[in-house]
């Protein structure tokens, strides 16, 4: 049996399905482990649902749709570097605390589910699936730049910015020393987090282990 844990965004999740779907058509079962605003959505496909939260509705916040309406004022008269300072710093404080919402429910449903392999598409480390001794995979269904959280690749420009392939490194060097900044207080305490779940402290301003 086969558990997805896709972040709780569109992208990442409509990937998870294109990968389910064959899974499934091989025979394998299929769960989503999502929030509930995906209820009834994946059960169509042949998958089942284990909803991330209490009947109550607890940690059921964190749409997709509330994520667009806190970043949807950056996309002003910015540099495109401003703007993707401000939604690094937007973004890792959502994402890290929708991690930290989810952590028991995840857990529970892992504990309870025994799945032999876990696939996530997320860009932060999950302590209830790191930890639970089943293999898990790592999907990356977003620009392959994002690797770039978890691994060092000097000869690449950094994500998000549209930067050519062929441009200066030294600027790129300088970008990245930026964006890190951003991120400082934020990165701090989520890895602090992570080590009292049990997890080796990451790389610096990594938000994802390199293996």
């Amino acid at each position: 049996m086969v558990l997805f844990s896709p972040i709780n965004l569109v992208g990442p999740i409509n990937a998870s399905i294109g990968i389910g779907e064959v899974l499934r058509d091989f025979g394998h079962r299929v769960v989503f482990a999502v929030r509930s605003d995906w209820r009834g959505k994946l059960n169509v496909h042949g998958f089942e649902e284990e909803i991330i939260g209490s009947s109550d509705g607890t940690a059921s916040d964190g749409s997709a749709k509330q994520k667009v309406e806190e970043i949807k004022d950056i996309f002003g008269s910015q540099t495109r570097l401003d703007k993707m300072i401000d939604i690094c710093k937007i973004l890792l404080k959502d994402e890290v605390q929708e991690v930290k919402d989810n952590e028991p429910f995840l857990q529970e449903i892992v504990e309870r589910v025994k799945p032999d392999v876990i696939l996530t598409d997320h860009i932060l480390v999950i302590p209830s699936l790191m930890c639970s001794s089943i293999p898990w995979v790592l999907i990356m269904s977003c620009n392959p730049l994002s690797f770039q959280c978890g691994i060092d690749e000097p000869k690449l420009p950094p994500q998000g910015l549209g930067l050519p392939t062929n441009g200066d490194p030294k600027e790129w060097s300088r970008i990245r020393q930026l964006l890190d900044k951003s991120m400082s207080d934020g990165w701090t305490e989520y890895n602090s987090w992570l080590v009292s779940k049990g997890i080796p402290s990451l790389p610096q301003y990594k938000t994802i282990q390199r293996d």
